[in-house]
């Protein structure tokens, strides 16, 4: 996640090293990792982050297991906190929070996730999702998308496809996908949903 912690969530966590290893482990809960990518992962010193997961792992919030001379470390999503925690941090931290900060400075009236990431968010059952579509209307120019999209792809681990589409021709769209993404479920990344579609 760039740029600093929201002061809106700030006083949640401890620091925002904290925050972002909670964010990094808790939105990847099949990731168990060596204190040294972990610090790669968030971008602080190895000692600071070393020092903020021996507070978590005696929290209860991370585990650690030995293997070999290094210690392993990955979310304790076994706790009666940890869906809740996961979900805060996937709002704040994960794929979300990063789309909304990439798109909100363009000249766009609506950004929306759709497709299975927007189902898998909603609870509906189903394989884990291997992309993220995003919607985007407004007034947008395709290389500075196409820049975004490769870089959140990067960060995030994910392929970020986007869809582009003006406001007057969103508007008058009657397709079938139009309507299977305005009667689909979506995540409002920025603006609101189009009248009939519900997230």
């Amino acid at each position: 996640m760039n740029g600093p912690l929201t002061p809106s969530i700030l006083p949640l966590f401890r620091s925002e090293v904290q925050f972002r290893i909670l964010g990094e482990l808790f939105t990847h809960p099949e990731l168990e990792v060596a204190v040294g990518e972990l610090a790669e992962r968030v971008g602080h010193p190895r000692p600071t982050v070393s020092h903020e997961v021996r507070r978590l792992v005696e929290a209860g919030l991370l585990h650690r297991r030995r293997q070999g001379n290094r210690s392993l470390i990955r979310a304790a999503t076994d706790t009666s906190v940890s869906d809740d925690l996961r979900s805060l941090l996937t709002k704040t931290y994960g794929p979300v929070a990063q789309l909304r900060e990439a798109f909100s400075g363009l000249d766009v009236t609506y950004v929306a996730v759709f497709g299975s990431y927007a189902a898998r968010w909603h609870g509906e059952p189903g394989p884990p999702p291997n992309d993220i579509d995003v919607l985007l209307v407004g007034d947008l120019d395709y290389e500075t998308v196409w820049d975004i999209t490769a870089r959140l792809s990067r960060q995030l681990g994910i392929e970020v496809n986007a869809v582009l589409r003006d406001n007057g021709a969103w508007d008058e769209d009657d397709t079938p996908f139009s309507h299977a993404i305005k009667q689909g479920h979506v995540i409002d990344i920025v603006g609101e949903a189009t009248t009939g579609q519900r997230r």
